[in-house]
């Protein structure tokens, strides 16, 4: 039985951070892409983060603590740099000469320098406030009042993605208070309606 629970702990763990490294990897790629949800228009990148990362780490810091969760913050980091490294070096190895695809490769995937710095930074912060807001609460609350303690940090972590994302990628090149109004207020919608999940 014993056995049992700790290979069922550790495939939940893995499961949790692979999940949180698919959704980086994905958000690398989809970052430059705007789309329109109900009249708002938001990065789509925004929309599968919000949809994963934030209850993902909300879960590890629930079940095995802090350390964990920046850990799986960390890991997911390092494993989109891989990605965004290996995708740049297929952009710029040279094609075979019977193959006529590169301009349309180079446009969906080589998203630009400023697009990927922001959001790194974006993911970096927004993620560790995460961490750092819940691990508080829960001390704070001593281990009660999980729905208010996923949506608090949250609400104010996703605020910061966004800010620090549209801000850093798209400003003086798109509308960004029409972009961060609807991209903060679609993520909180998603955010309270995962809380039952987490």
């Amino acid at each position: 039985t014993v056995e049992m629970y700790i290979n069922f702990e550790t495939c939940l763990v893995v499961g949790l951070n692979f999940l949180a490294i698919v959704v980086l990897c994905a958000s690398a790629i989809t970052d430059a892409k705007i789309v329109t949800i109900d009249g708002f228009s938001v990065p789509c990148s925004n929309l599968i983060l919000s949809l994963l990362t934030f209850p993902i780490t909300d879960i590890v810091a629930e079940i095995w603590g802090k350390k964990a969760a920046k850990q799986t913050v960390l890991i997911s980091f390092a494993a989109q740099a891989c990605f965004v490294g290996l995708i740049k070096l297929s952009l710029v190895l040279p094609g075979a000469s019977f193959w006529t695809k590169q301009i349309a490769y180079q446009s969906i995937l080589g998203t630009g320098p400023r697009i990927l710095f922001a959001s790194m930074v974006a993911f970096l912060t927004a993620q560790y406030w995460d961490v750092i807001v819940y691990a508080w609460m829960k001390r704070v609350f001593r281990g009660r009042f999980l729905w208010l303690r996923n949506n608090v940090s949250t609400f104010t972590s996703q605020l910061i993605n966004s800010s620090l994302f549209i801000t850093l990628a798209f400003y003086g090149e798109q509308p960004i208070g029409k972009i961060l109004v609807g991209s903060v207020f679609l993520k909180w919608v998603i955010a309270a309606i995962d809380t039952p999940l987490v």
